[in-house]
């Protein structure tokens, strides 16, 4: 029997210096749809535009931009969970990105309120995952393990009873690969699973499109 998870969503406001580049994609994005035809390069065009527009979402360091991490609404509201469920509950955390861009920034954010932090990605040579996972697991205490999907397939993080999404991907399947880290077989405790969206944008649309699969 698996313990229960309580799912919340968090809704964010999207950053001000992204907006005029968000809105300019979707734009281009709704011209190539009103298309009557289109062909294989339009197609490949709309779906480099839509991970533009996804990327705004979690802020303008996506996009290249130089900004105060603490004026970043997502990771702002991560720094307030991670305070408060971590370094207050003294409960381990499992924070997930698709982009290392985000997870870099998460690790940092980490390393600045002194919580400590294990970042697996893709470029982390496969012999050294199970000792981070192992120093994650043993750590006495809090913890925050952050991943991207690359990273994180198939892990057994099940020492976690806090998942944070911090982006919303196409196929809703990915989320449920994500908490299955931690909510699996042998876990004891209930699993609090966050998902933070960016409201009135192109993460809200995805997210509704989740109810129909």
């Amino acid at each position: 029997q698996l313990p229960k998870i309580i799912r919340a969503v968090v809704k964010v406001p999207m950053h001000d210096a992204v907006a005029a580049t968000y809105g300019d994609v979707m734009q281009q994005v709704s011209m190539i749809a009103r298309k009557k035809r289109i062909l294989p390069a339009d197609m490949d065009r709309m779906l480099r535009l839509l991970v533009i527009a996804r990327r705004c979402c979690n802020g303008p360091h996506m996009l290249g931009l130089a900004v105060d991490d603490r004026k970043v609404a997502k990771l702002r509201e991560l720094e307030d969970v991670l305070r408060d469920l971590c370094l207050g509950e003294r409960r381990k955390a499992l924070i997930f990105s698709e982009w290392t861009d985000m997870t870099h920034r998460v690790e940092a954010l980490c390393r600045r309120i002194s919580l400590p932090v294990f970042h697996l990605h893709g470029s982390v040579p496969v012999r050294q995952r199970p000792s981070l996972i192992r120093a994650f697991t043993e750590t006495d205490g809090p913890a925050a393990f952050v991943s991207t999907d690359s990273g994180g397939l198939g892990l057994n993080l099940q020492a976690a009873d806090v998942v944070v999404n911090l982006d919303v991907p196409w196929n809703p399947a990915r989320l449920e690969q994500r908490i299955a880290r931690a909510h699996r077989i042998g876990s004891k405790r209930t699993v609090q699973v966050l998902l933070l969206v960016t409201q009135g944008v192109i993460e809200e649309r995805i997210l509704a499109l989740h109810d129909t699969k």
